[in-house]
């Protein structure tokens, strides 16, 4: 089924355009038109900390202004709690959504909305003047598109049953109160079908990786300072006020003006230390995209790697464009070359810092169902890396991981084009599946994608973001790579 269209509206220059986030997703144009803060969007809407202040925030502050009644929400409640019950007394139960719940649903995923509307400047960092009037909403299918509403039923309750028997709803079901567990369950269940679990890998990836044994020194250093701070401030201070009071001899009246004199030249340099260290105006407060990942990186030498199939046969071909294997041992992160060399990651090449986040997001957490999200795939990728890297891209949506990209990169949206071609050809029964691999370069079939599975789309200067793909043929219209092309050619003959 085609995924619903997420339509967004006064975002920057955007000021309304649809959004078709499937299998494999990608966003082209020029630079400051808006692509990264729309992958940003999709993030907000599908991250677990929006979900749980949602939840949280509808609960406590009773925010039942859905245009449905009291009652009927905690009946719906009430129905969720049947359901659990029957789920843990046998393995087959009846579907929990039905076509009578779409109206719950739209009208749960809109109030959602335009929570996240609200607090997606915090999300990203930045003022709400900057994303003043931000809309968001979905396109549901309308009553007579049966099949369309049928299919995303059936996604939802396959979730929700997937999710009510998982790990996080026992941790849940134990330590929450129970219309928030069972509201979660249903936020999460729509989210999940929608969008997938989020995971972001950001441009400043290569920096954060490389570096963040020293970032996480410099953020505890700054926050240890504060306390030392605090606690020698408080210390020097108390010491000035015995001082002060003391009854002091007439002997020691000049040795206490120099006591004071010091003490207070102490606390004078300390401040000037810490305001060096972290300026009046100092913030760290990172976009939580960008955030999330630091943390993932920060975390790893905790995290135990994955050991299912879908991770073993992502990491088996990325280590084939990588040309070795990504470590994590008591220094840090390290890259082991196909020639059993190990090098820290710091002097390692640009395209394995540049990969290290994606290799450690599949060997540590990737998941079926997760919405992977990578800016710029190509940074630091030679031409021969980054078509490896579409096929792989395209790899991993086949197996069930979504993937949302931005690219500059005429080498992934060319190829893509031919691995959709490649599928038409496997699909019509024209060429052998195997022959075909044998001409691509992971040499899998698995990389060959249906066009519908692919959305792209060209982010414009006048804040237009249209579809690019031809859904009949598959071929996508580059016209914002091919017309630079173009213009240097016509300068060399002008020359």
């Amino acid at each position: 089924m085609a995924p619903l269209q997420l339509r967004i509206k006064n975002l920057g220059n955007i000021k309304d355009t649809r959004i078709k986030v499937s299998n494999l997703t990608i966003f082209v144009g020029k630079n400051n038109t808006n692509k990264t803060w729309t992958a940003y969007i999709i993030h907000s809407i599908a991250s677990e900390e929006t979900i749980e202040s949602y939840v949280t925030d509808f609960i406590w502050s009773r925010r039942w202004n859905l245009k449905i009644k009291v009652d009927f929400i905690q009946n719906y409640l009430s129905r969720v709690k049947k359901h659990i019950e029957l789920l843990v007394q046998q393995e087959k139960v009846p579907p929990f959504f039905s076509k009578e719940d779409i109206f719950f649903v739209k009208n749960l995923m809109r109030d959602y909305l335009n929570f996240v509307a609200k607090e997606f400047p915090s999300f990203i960092s930045i003022s709400k003047e900057q994303v003043k009037n931000l809309k968001i909403s979905l396109c549901w299918p309308s009553k007579k598109k049966e099949k369309e509403l049928k299919e995303l039923l059936d996604l939802f309750n396959k979730t929700f049953n997937k999710l009510a028997r998982s790990k996080w709803f026992e941790n849940c079901y134990e330590h929450s109160i129970l219309y928030e567990c069972y509201l979660s369950l249903i936020m999460r269940s729509t989210i999940r079908s929608l969008f997938g679990n989020p995971f972001n890998l950001p441009v400043e990836r290569n920096t954060l990786i490389t570096f963040s044994n020293l970032i996480n020194l410099g953020e505890g250093s700054i926050y240890n300072l504060s306390k030392i701070r605090g606690s020698l401030g408080r210390t020097l201070n108390f010491l000035k006020i015995l001082i002060q009071n003391a009854k002091p001899s007439e002997k020691s009246l000049k040795q206490r003006a120099v006591l004071l004199q010091n003490i207070e030249r102490a606390v004078e340099e300390l401040i000037t230390i810490h305001k060096l260290l972290r300026p009046k105006n100092f913030n760290y407060n990172y976009p939580v995209p960008v955030k999330d990942f630091k943390d993932f990186v920060q975390r790893l030498p905790f995290l135990k790697p994955k050991e299912k199939y879908l991770n073993e046969i992502l990491l088996s071909y990325l280590q084939e464009i990588i040309e070795g294997e990504i470590k994590i041992d008591e220094t840090g992160i390290v890259y082991k070359t196909s020639n059993e060399v190990t090098l820290p990651i710091m002097v390692s090449s640009s395209m394995i810092k540049s990969l290290g986040g994606l290799y450690a997001y599949i060997a540590y957490k990737a998941e079926e169902n997760d919405l992977l999200i990578i800016d710029e795939p190509e940074n630091n990728l030679h031409p021969r890396a980054q078509v490896k890297m579409v096929e792989f891209l395209s790899f991993m949506a086949n197996k069930g991981i979504k993937v949302l990209t931005t690219t500059h990169s005429p080498y992934i949206v060319d190829h893509l084009i031919n691995l959709i071609e490649a599928n038409n050809a496997v699909e019509a029964k024209e060429k052998n599946p195997d022959d075909l691999a044998s001409l691509f370069y992971l040499k899998t079939k698995d990389a060959f994608i249906a066009k519908d599975k692919v959305s792209v789309y060209l982010f414009s200067d006048n804040g237009e973001v249209k579809s690019i793909l031809d859904s009949k043929t598959g071929i996508i219209d580059w016209e914002t790579f091919s017309s630079v092309s173009e213009e240097i050619s016509e300068l060399y003959y002008k020359i």
